[in-house]
């Protein structure tokens, strides 16, 4: 197979791929000319009517209302995205006393014992009383937690960044290139401790001029480059670079 994509490849112009990580995989693997590869980043898959606007997404949030840290984690594969490290995360909040909820969308974990734990086999995009219960999600969440140990992209973070709301995930993949440590989320190596990520999360959500500021990042991510406009445009951008 991998000889056959590197046939084929020799026929092609311009790779547009949506992250560094990408990009380099096909150097690396398959031989492709850095001067023939362009970057463009995938946006989020959410019809602009469903996206909150600049306000709702950067002053609005779950501190208004109460002192639980919600984390939201979406995913069908549970191993593969970390979900069992999600529960660790989320145990590791509450044991160094902030009250933390952990909401699982797309997948049943092998054993869900814990006390804060919510879960939800699937909610269907196509169905708009679905889509509206994982919008809500997004809304009400106060952190996206998706700990992945393999990713090619993760377009479900720049959904979170037009709410936004920031991520956790490990450095990995193109995950890494979407979520900015410090800026619009948190990354921590695979491995390593989850109690890393819940000193991380428990310093932000204390401080609430810090969280407030994260969320206006993660939406200026969002609006700046995550979103399938700027997609479009840095996609013919390179087009034309060949024409």
């Amino acid at each position: 197979m991998l000889a056959l994509e590197k046939r084929a490849f020799e026929n092609v112009d311009l790779f547009v791929y949506p992250s560094e990580w990408a990009a380099n995989s096909a150097i690396a693997n398959c031989g492709v000319p850095e001067a023939k590869i362009r970057i463009a980043c995938y946006g989020a898959n959410l019809s602009p009517e469903h996206v909150p606007s600049y306000l709702e997404a950067v002053k609005s949030g779950p501190w208004n209302q109460e002192e639980v840290c919600r984390l939201l984690f979406v995913g069908v594969d549970w191993e593969r995205k970390g979900g069992d490290i999600a529960i660790r995360i989320c145990d590791a909040l509450n044991s160094i006393g902030v009250p933390s909820e952990l909401t699982v969308v797309g997948t049943v974990p092998p054993n869900p014992t814990s006390e804060t734990l919510r879960v939800i086999p699937f909610l269907d995009k196509r169905d708009p009383s679905q889509l509206e219960e994982l919008l809500q999600l997004f809304r009400e969440s106060s952190y996206f937690i998706l700990p992945t140990q393999k990713e090619c992209y993760g377009i479900v973070f720049c959904e979170a960044h037009s709410f936004g709301l920031r991520s956790l995930t490990c450095r990995v993949g193109g995950a890494q290139e979407i979520v900015d440590h410090g800026v619009t989320g948190f990354l921590a190596d695979i491995g390593n401790d989850p109690a890393i990520f819940a000193r991380l999360v428990a310093d932000n959500f204390k401080d609430r001029n810090a969280y407030r500021e994260m969320r206006a990042r993660c939406r200026a991510a969002f609006e700046d480059t995550f979103n399938w406009s700027s997609w479009r445009k840095s996609f013919f951008d390179a087009v034309e670079t060949i024409l």
